[in-house]
């Protein structure tokens, strides 16, 4: 028993700071929800921990990427699917008109909501959604997942030929008298038939185009011209276009009509002539109409390939944003069981350290009278 070296309360006040420190950190876990209040606590765990809650985040972000794409395909849907409505009206804008108990003026007012209707698809095409272009040429890419991989949202072009078919305005080809265009005039009595060989450029004109005008042919600045001024002139009018021939860029038309003055050799239309070529697409006669229709159902065809192969672009962003969300659930779950507290273990240590805490205090104060004890001895 000895006076300068309590070595019982030196080891009760050890235990007792050992558990303040304990408690504190329990209150500190407690009130935070954590179980990882200093790195301390599990340094391992708080990086484990760090790089899935990066993960979790990166992973919402693909998931807001996919949402928009989502969004994205929706929309152009919506507006496929309006353009396909305006289509089959226009079909059967085109089957009215192939009616010989219509008139002329009949036919015209079938052919002005035939134009209404490209209008109004030609429009749609130009929509826009947050400033990019819903229909182009151009495929956009977005980043799917945590690690940036990317996926592409393949194009969907309304202006390809496929769908700019029915949408046909009318255009003016080159004039010859802007050097150094030539347009060559040809006629075959056998086949009946108007050749004119053109620049690349006029001839995708007439690749969409039905018919095509023929004026001021055999004029000169404004004045007959030349020995076959006479012929060339018979033959101004409006043609139905038998075919196009895009390699050595010449149009057939069908001269069926025409007199049969109109046949001879090979013209060259070069500078200083007064002609003009102008491309049309319409429903003004049965002929026509019914070429219309042909198109028509073409792009029909090719607008519900386009919506389906949107449907499948949609499912493939929903399931992809499903399994994100799935991923962030078990990534979530993963960083619950390193970081948060279990309030119920929590709590019986919590109690624990408080009763431990009143005992080490109760017998630290014992453990202070012991030299007293040693006292008693000397008295």
């Amino acid at each position: 028993m000895v006076i300068n070296t309590n070595i019982q309360a030196l080891k009760t006040s050890s235990f007792l700071s050992v558990n303040t420190a304990n408690l504190a950190k329990s209150l500190s876990r407690l009130s935070s929800g954590s179980k990882i209040v200093t790195p301390s606590d599990d340094a391992a765990g708080l990086a484990v921990s760090t790089r899935l809650a990066s993960q979790i985040a990166r992973n919402e972000v693909a998931s807001s990427n996919v949402t928009n794409a989502v969004s994205f395909t929706q929309t152009q849907e919506g507006l496929l699917a309006t353009i396909d409505k305006a289509l089959r009206r226009m079909a059967d804008l085109s089957i009215f008109s192939q009616d010989s108990t219509k008139s002329l003026s009949d036919l015209g007012l079938y052919n002005k909501e035939f134009i209404e209707l490209q209008e109004f698809i030609s429009k749609s095409i130009e929509q826009k959604f947050n400033g990019i272009n819903l229909f182009s040429s151009d495929s956009l890419s977005l980043a799917v997942n945590e690690d940036g991989s990317t996926y592409k949202l393949g194009a969907v072009n309304l202006n390809d030929i496929k769908y700019q078919n029915v949408l046909n305005k009318p255009e003016i080809f080159t004039s010859p008298s802007t050097s150094p265009t030539t347009i060559s005039v040809a006629t075959d009595s056998n086949t009946q038939t108007i050749t004119l060989t053109v620049s690349a450029d006029d001839c995708k004109k007439a690749v969409k185009s039905d018919s095509l005008t023929l004026s001021n042919l055999g004029l000169t600045s404004g004045a007959a011209s030349g020995i076959n001024a006479g012929r060339l002139q018979l033959m101004n009018g409006t043609y139905t276009i038998k075919g196009v021939n895009s390699i050595n860029n010449t149009i057939t038309l069908d001269a069926s009509g025409s007199p049969s003055s109109i046949y001879g050799s090979s013209v060259n239309l070069v500078s200083g002539t007064n002609a003009e070529f102008k491309t049309g697409f319409d429903i003004t006669t049965p002929e026509r109409a019914q070429s219309a229709l042909t198109r028509v159902k073409l792009t029909i065809d090719s607008i519900a390939q386009t919506r389906a192969s949107l449907g499948a672009v949609q499912s493939r962003l929903t399931m992809t944003n499903e399994q994100l969300r799935t991923t962030n659930e078990n990534l979530s779950a993963a960083t619950s069981r390193i970081t948060d507290t279990d309030v119920a273990d929590e709590s019986t240590s919590y109690a624990k350290l408080q009763i431990l805490i009143q005992s080490g205090t109760s017998m630290l104060a014992q453990a202070n009278k012991m030299p007293q004890y040693a006292l008693q001895l000397l008295q």
